[in-house]
């Protein structure tokens, strides 16, 4: 969560606005973490 806070990313949907490939840029998680948090937050809004 901190990692997307410093990027600016302040809500779950800023997150999600974002695609993969540039969370992964812009943040030092790995990809298939990402992926999982992505994925959460998405079924969270369905």
């Amino acid at each position: 969560i901190d990692e997307f806070k410093n990027i600016g990313c302040d809500t779950a949907k800023s997150v999600l606005e974002l695609g993969i490939d540039e969370l992964v840029q812009r943040t030092d998680l790995e990809e298939e973490t990402i992926k999982e948090v992505v994925r959460i937050l998405k079924s969270e809004f369905e």
